[in-house]
């Protein structure tokens, strides 16, 4: 007798009839036999949105840049400086011109928030990892914790050259290869309830400002908290010193408006392996568990994330504990989700195959295509995203420990694999449960309505300590006494929805409900619904808003001209607050 699954793909292949919205289980063996055989009409089925992409692609060569998903494109003048002096050039050439100036390190960010019409500073170049001089140091005998990182310099790159002295980042991101100051510029954290977001371990700032001297050049800054490393009067030179909580806080989350970051100064730890369990449970007994709070047994570990189907709620655990036993096998590392997914499906690359008949030049990023085609089969079969989510995440199951190092285990490697896109948002501890139960009923009703607005992918919780960081989503005006905040993203393969009004129309609602409801605060470097802006803080969260406010000020101090400012920054921040 043919199976539900069966009845379902030939029904959408040969009438177009999806049937009622139901959760259709199906063994992954099943599913991949089922597209091997039909993988011809699959492949004509998906003809027109792969068509579609390809034409985006060929598009993008007539601009002068865009991200790296391709939500956002803009015409610009691109500078790639090699060096202080370099950077120094732009912004004298910037002024000069009355033309903006923004930076981008990984161009990861799906908002506008590194848009220009004048000068786009990309950091390739600006690349390297060095222990910081102890000349100038207040305490020389703590110097093998100080590194400072060139702007440019990968997360994982940074790992790597510390790993070689014996050093660790305190933190680190789900995808390593985001920029150490694109990531902490848009407020990227990582996880674990007592460790602080990626900032949290920057210690100084090389700034070189939108400030310009009697000169006629940018005035170069070296920004630390109160009683900062530095000692005041073993420095000297042309950078000037400016040790002040406030001018700190408002610059280590800068979002590119005081100038242009050359370096930053960071804090590391001894060297460290991770052991990592991941256990799959109904999203009712993860609930009980977060309800416990600090001490239960996913947040007292030092890293715990909770990814969760929004269709059938279920859960995968990740507990993350620090070792100092080294592996015998040289640990393992992380494999992203989605791609599990495609490697379970072999008969992907049928279809692949049958494509690549009509289009020459698809074959050479075989796991970004191979998303394309998921996605594409997951908008024709759209009943197919909420047991096939369940399958994705029971392949990440795993209760027998695994040992890795920190930087291998945390990186998930999603952004980097697949075209995908997220939206994140932040929680204070007492209101993130209420906010992931409010999505998972506006994720199931819009689906139960509309399948071509299903998210074909899954939730991720995660958590940090406070940091005083003015824009922060982590802000706390008291990280000593700050219980920590929670933060819920969002993921889909983009290649799900005809645009990116489509993908809006998805999780708009949870984002506007998560900052009127829930005290939530929006990840600037992910999407953004154009209608956003900061004043929607204000009744909800003042305290936040305030310390927008307080940012503002500053950053007018070191940008008095507006050279730094884009649409995004004046629209969403400055033109509110």
């Amino acid at each position: 007798m043919p199976s539900e699954l069966h009845d379902y793909v030939h029904g959408v292949l040969e009438t177009g009839n999806h049937g009622p919205y139901r959760v259709i289980k199906f063994e992954i063996s099943d599913l991949n036999d089922i597209i091997e055989s039909h993988s011809k009409k699959i492949a004509q089925r998906i003809h027109g949105s792969v068509h579609k992409a390809l034409h985006e692609i060929e598009l993008r060569k007539q601009v002068t840049v865009h991200n790296d998903l391709g939500n956002i494109s803009f015409k610009c003048t691109v500078e790639k400086p090699k060096n202080l002096k370099e950077l120094v050039d732009v912004l004298v050439k910037a002024k000069r011109e009355k033309q903006n100036v923004r930076a981008v390190g990984a161009f990861h960010a799906w908002s506008p928030v590194c848009v220009t019409a004048g000068y786009l500073v990309k950091t390739d170049k600006l690349v390297g990892t060095e222990r910081t001089p102890t000349a100038t140091l207040k305490d020389p005998s703590n110097a093998s914790a100080y590194y400072d990182v060139l702007s440019g310099t990968s997360w994982k790159e940074a790992a790597v050259s510390l790993e070689k002295e014996g050093r660790a980042l305190m933190n680190i991101g789900g995808y390593s290869g985001l920029r150490v100051v694109g990531a902490t510029a848009t407020g990227t954290h990582g996880s674990g309830l007592t460790i602080p977001p990626l900032a949290g371990m920057i210690r100084g700032v090389t700034l070189v400002s939108a400030k310009f001297g009697s000169d006629g050049k940018p005035i170069i800054y070296r920004i630390e908290p109160t009683g900062g490393i530095t000692d005041p009067n073993r420095h000297s030179g042309p950078v000037v010193l400016i040790q002040d909580d406030k001018t700190f806080n408002a610059v280590i989350v800068g979002l590119c408006a005081f100038g242009l970051v050359y370096s930053v100064t960071i804090e590391t730890l001894p060297f460290y392996w991770v052991e990592e369990t991941r256990q799959l449970v109904d999203w009712s007994t993860a609930k009980g568990l977060l309800e416990q709070g600090p001490t239960g047994s996913i947040l007292k570990c030092h890293n715990a994330e909770v990814w969760l189907n929004p269709y059938t709620k279920k859960a995968l655990i990740t507990r993350r504990e620090v070792t100092t036993i080294r592996p015998k096998d040289g640990g393992d590392g992380s494999v992203s989700v989605f791609v599990s997914l495609i490697k379970l499906l072999p008969a992907l690359k049928t279809v692949l195959q049958h494509l690549e008949k009509t289009f020459q030049n698809i074959g050479d990023e075989i796991i970004r295509e191979l998303g394309q085609i998921l996605a594409g089969i997951l908008k024709e079969f759209p009943l197919l995203i909420p047991f096939g989510v369940n399958i994705a995440l029971e392949s990440q199951d795993h209760t027998k420990p695994k040992t890795g190092k920190y930087y291998d285990i945390y990186d998930i490697g999603f952004a980097n694999q697949l075209p995908a896109i997220s939206i994140e948002v932040s929680y204070p501890l007492s209101t993130y449960i209420a906010a992931v139960d409010s999505a998972f009923d506006w994720f199931n009703t819009l689906f139960e309505k509309d399948f071509s607005k299903g998210l074909a992918g899954f939730l991720s919780i995660r958590f940090t300590s406070g940091i005083a960081a003015n824009v922060s989503m982590s802000f706390s005006p008291d990280p000593a006494t700050s219980p920590g905040r929670s933060y819920l993203e969002i993921f889909s393969l983009f290649a799900l929805y005809n645009s990116i009004k489509d993908f809006d129309e998805v999780v708009r609602p949870v984002q506007e409900k998560s900052i009127n409801e829930f005290q939530g605060r929006l990840h600037w470097g992910q999407y953004l619904t154009p209608s956003f802006t900061a004043l929607q803080y204000k009744e909800h969260d003042p305290e936040f808003f305030q310390s927008l406010s307080e940012f503002k000020k500053i950053a007018e101090q070191f940008d008095p001209d507006r050279i730094m400012w884009n649409d995004f920054m004046k629209d969403t921040i400055w033109s509110v607050v």
